[in-house]
């Protein structure tokens, strides 16, 4: 029987799972941010954004060499994430906000994972296989138990939105991927956060207008918890499949509700426990499948 110190995780293991778990505590950050210190939602995407612009501007400034040898084709790459990832995504998820319910929200964004993978077999020849299936299945099942108890969902026309939603992301997901196959995972994390930078900009200009925010501190802590969520997101695109990167990263949900516990004070029901189960076995299966 093999010894703890004998089990090795893979670099793309690990670097999701730090994504994943990151991305929580971004997601539950945010949240007491937002509740309890009486920030504005644009203002802290704001802030935030423009606190991380040093240290992505030393990235490139670190990679200069590398950026110097950048080809037309890859800045097209960075506008077309910049783009997706902001106006795209940000005008659809105020669509579908406005037009879903919260518990139908929570589920149909996570087919994000199923989408990846569809993408991820057209568009980077990432192989379809059963056991792939069989796995997928398993996190789209535990989403729907962790995110709606086991209740039945009510789908209406505006659940359409969350769809787009998670078609937008997963296709950033395939074009984080294509930026690692091409260059470094510093020079891809940097280049997409400068072409989403003006897009963002405008958008939370035209939404709410400059705004100073209350408190600096926790700002800046979400600051470097989202660099880290970028960082390690694209260090595992470097490391792994898009399909795979994208089943761990259906990590992020468990670690949302499991942070909660004891910082927002939430519970969770047995219907969630067992999603929870369902999720990380399937991603334990997929770094021991090498999916």
């Amino acid at each position: 029987m093999p010894s703890f110190h004998t089990i090795r995780l893979s670099p793309g293991f690990k670097f999701s799972l730090m994504a994943s778990l990151s991305w929580a505590i971004s997601i539950v950050l945010t949240r007491t941010i937002l509740t309890t210190g009486g920030e504005n939602a644009y203002t802290l995407a704001y802030w935030s954004t423009i606190l991380a612009t040093p240290f992505w501007g030393y990235m490139l400034l670190r990679n200069k060499k590398e950026v110097t040898t950048l080809k037309k084709g890859d800045l097209y790459l960075f506008i077309i994430m910049g783009l997706i990832g902001t106006i795209g995504v940000s005008i659809v998820q105020s669509l579908a906000l406005a037009s879903s319910n919260a518990i139908n929200y929570a589920f149909l964004i996570r087919t994000v994972t199923v989408f990846t993978i569809l993408f991820a077999a057209v568009l980077l020849r990432e192989r379809m296989t059963n056991k792939k299936g069989i796995l997928v299945t398993l996190t789209i099942l535990g989403a729907y138990l962790l995110t709606t108890e086991g209740q039945s969902l009510k789908l209406t026309t505006g659940d359409l939105f969350i769809l787009l939603q998670a078609i937008l992301l997963a296709l950033n997901t395939i074009l984080g991927k294509i930026a690692t196959n091409r260059m470094s995972a510093n020079v891809s994390a940097a280049g997409r956060f400068f072409a989403s930078f003006l897009p963002f900009t405008l958008i939370t200009w035209y939404q709410q207008g400059l705004q100073a925010p209350h408190a600096i501190l926790p700002v800046l802590l979400l600051t470097g918890v989202s660099i880290v969520v970028t960082t390690t997101l694209f260090q595992a695109f470097k490391h792994a499949s898009a399909s795979y990167v994208t089943m761990i990263m259906s990590f992020t949900p468990v670690f949302v509700s499991i942070i909660s516990i004891p910082l927002l004070h939430e519970t969770l029901s047995t219907m969630q426990i067992l999603g929870g189960i369902f999720i990380i076995g399937a991603g334990v299966a997929a770094e021991k499948l090498k999916i």
